[in-house]
């Protein structure tokens, strides 16, 4: 049990209140049931105080006080006696000085319940009861008042209670439970209290600094990244001036040296004119995930740079391959020219030929894929003919229509001179797909129709295959006609 005095009181007892009952007991009994039931107050948690308003002198005993400081006396003036009482809640400082003015010039006794923090930050309900006494009863001077009394922790019996008409604290005390800091910033006094697990973040098993709020606000200043400050402290003036949400990262020193990523989010609480008094909020080490992140943001380099090696070489190696089929697709274009070649060998010429020609397609299947995958491919814009392109694709497409007894027929409706702006390659693969997918799709005897068709818009050119079934029907056979459309101001 710890106790200190000053030496006006050393020897002196502390001073209960006495009952009625009491009141006829002799001077040993009295003193002995004093002690005893001041040994039953120590009993249970709770401490006892004595205080001396004029004098300023006080005496306290029990291990309560050791909760909220190292010396007894310094826990009851941040509780009780002192100026700032710096160790109670903000809300609740105003009517603990008013209730001891009161007190030390009338006299009485009172019976209060307040918040308060200890060292770490965490908070406790407390009841504080006890009775003013004249002085001179006590040996000091007529006319002043003793106040004796004791404190108790009734934070089981209260919080429940308190938490209840606080809808918004509950969420916060559960998020302390998988280990998210919980802080609170009183805007009126500029002061702002962590808990413990704020303080783990950080390496701390508890607070480093006193119990002074604002000593832990600059201690947790000191600990933040100087380039990340700015933004964490406009994000705060934001919430509180202009309602904006309050969700900010920034980065803090661990005690061991390196850096921890916290997410700060918060509510502020606001009195009946709409005035902002406090802000409740948490913070959550998101350490983990932004290392996460930033491996993910590696490998993502790492597999971009991989991808421009390997569009790099597909592009390298096309090229490459491009050069010897052209040399072989030359040399049996120019034997191909030889009047004395037999049949036979002019066949395997033109076999010769329709592969290398087929592997140079190939190749430009790769280049067109490594386009593709560095994001390179873009339209060839230029002046061409459709009438003429639609023919090439026609020729190519009559083997696959005579295989499928389908007739295709070409109608360019006397636009053969006509030039569109078009890509000619993308052109010709449009064309190809639409054509023959109404070959391949076709009934066999049916009829694929291929026409042109200015529109009265300026665009570019387009296709679109009709089936037959969009029109009605006169004969069994199944009709599919496919419309090439441009804009006149294309077009001449």
């Amino acid at each position: 049990m710890s106790q200190s005095s000053t030496p006006e009181l050393r020897g002196l007892p502390l001073q209960l209140a006495a009952t009625e009952e009491l009141s006829a007991l002799e001077p040993v009994q009295l003193a002995r049931r004093a002690t005893y039931l001041q040994s039953l107050l120590l009993d249970v948690d709770c401490g006892l105080w004595e205080w001396h308003p004029r004098t300023g002198r006080q005496s306290v005993q029990g291990d309560f006080w050791s909760t909220f400081a190292k010396d007894g006396r310094e826990a009851l003036a941040g509780l009780w006696t002192g100026d700032e009482l710096h160790l109670v809640h903000s809300d609740d400082r105003d009517k603990l000085l008013v209730l001891r003015r009161r007190i030390s010039n009338q006299g009485g006794s009172f019976d209060i319940a307040f918040r308060a923090y200890d060292g770490v930050g965490q908070l406790y309900w407390l009841r504080l009861w006890g009775k003013a006494l004249n002085a001179a009863d006590c040996g000091g001077e007529p006319g002043e008042f003793l106040l004796i009394g004791s404190c108790a922790d009734y934070t089981e019996t209260l919080s429940v209670r308190y938490l209840s008409n606080l809808p918004g604290e509950r969420p916060l005390q559960a998020l302390a439970g998988v280990g998210d800091g919980l802080w609170e910033w009183d805007l009126r006094a500029d002061e702002v209290v962590l808990d413990s697990a704020c303080w783990a973040m950080l390496g701390y098993e508890h607070s480093p600094v006193d119990s002074d709020a604002r000593t832990a606000l600059s201690h947790w200043k000191s600990r933040m990244l100087p380039e990340d400050f700015p933004s964490a402290e406009q994000a705060m003036k934001d919430h509180v001036r202009e309602q904006l949400p309050l969700d900010v990262e920034f980065r803090l020193w661990h005690r061991d040296g390196g850096i921890v990523w916290v997410r700060c989010r918060g509510q502020a609480q606001r009195n009946s004119k709409g005035e902002p008094v406090r802000v409740l909020g948490v913070l959550q080490d998101i350490t983990g995930n932004r290392e996460a992140l930033a491996r993910a943001e590696r490998e993502l380099r790492q597999l971009r740079q991989e991808n421009a090696n390997r569009t790099d070489l597909l592009f390298s190696l096309s090229h490459e391959l491009r050069t010897p089929l052209n040399a072989i697709l030359g040399y049996s274009q120019m034997v191909e020219l030889d009047q004395s070649l037999n049949p036979d060998q002019r066949q395997r010429l033109g076999e010769i030929r329709r592969a290398g020609q087929h592997l140079l397609h190939l190749v430009g299947d790769v280049l067109e894929l490594a386009r593709i995958d560095s994001h390179r491919l873009a339209p060839s814009m230029e002046p061409m003919q459709p009438a003429a392109l639609v023919a090439d694709c026609r020729r190519l497409l009559e083997p696959l229509a005579e295989t499928r007894r389908v007739s295709l027929i070409f109608e360019p409706l006397g636009w053969e001179s006509a030039f569109i702006c078009a890509d000619p390659v993308r052109f010709k693969q449009v064309v190809l797909n639409l054509a023959g997918n109404a070959v391949k799709y076709n009934r066999e005897n049916g009829r694929v129709v291929i026409n042109f068709a200015p529109r009265r818009r300026a665009g570019c050119a387009s296709a679109s295959w009709i089936p037959a079934r969009a029109f009605p029907r006169k004969s069994a056979q199944r009709s599919s006609s496919l419309s090439i459309a441009w804009g006149r101001k294309r077009g001449r």
